[in-house]
């Protein structure tokens, strides 16, 4: 299965008027929706033009704001998990068996 402390739900192009909202979502996956990237036509736009959708119409704050929140969390997880990961393979490691018995670490 997948860890949820090293996963994060994303879901793209949120339509408000959807049949299946985010809460529906997580319920059925049991593990929280990290953020809702909204809907938005002119992402399009900017995408087929080389643009960022900002400089096309500075309007579009609430999709912009959702991107970089996601940016900021994607970081945020890769920072947490990283460290984790860095203290897992500094602990030492337990022996088992008769050497572990003995007290051997090594």
């Amino acid at each position: 299965g997948v860890d949820p402390a090293r996963s994060m739900i994303v879901l793209n192009q949120m339509d408000r008027s959807a049949e299946i909202a985010a809460d529906k979502i997580s319920g059925f996956l049991r593990q929280e929706v990290s953020i809702e990237i909204p809907f938005d036509l002119m992402a399009f736009t900017a995408l087929n033009r080389g643009s960022t959708l900002i400089t096309l119409d500075p309007r579009r704050v609430t999709i912009t704001r959702s991107l970089l929140d996601l940016v900021n969390l994607v970081r945020e997880k890769f920072e947490q998990v990283r460290v984790e990961d860095d203290t897992i393979a500094e602990s030492p490691t337990k022996r088992t068996g008769l050497f572990g018995l003995l007290g051997g670490n090594s």
